[in-house]
């Protein structure tokens, strides 16, 4: 996985807006940190707090596909 990765611009971390779900925080997202890639996300609960306080990238609300378009649109475009 560390090669993908690497080829990517940013991270992508999505759930259904289901409260229960909102308490879990997958695996993927302490994945993502330590690649040190920008971590876009649409979810509520754990997430976005854990995306807010490490300042590690932009979340949206669960199922915002417009929220989520705007947080894409905030990666900074790589060279090449």
């Amino acid at each position: 996985m560390p090669a993908y990765y690497a080829q990517a611009d940013a991270m992508l971390v999505t759930l259904t807006a289901d409260k229960f779900i909102s308490l879990t925080l997958p695996g993927k997202v302490q994945t993502y940190m330590a690649a040190g890639k920008p971590i876009i996300g649409a979810a509520i609960g754990e997430i976005p707090q854990v995306i807010e306080a490490a300042q590690c990238g932009w979340c949206a609300g669960a199922e915002d596909a417009a929220g989520l378009a705007r947080c894409c649109a905030k990666v900074p475009a790589l060279p090449g």
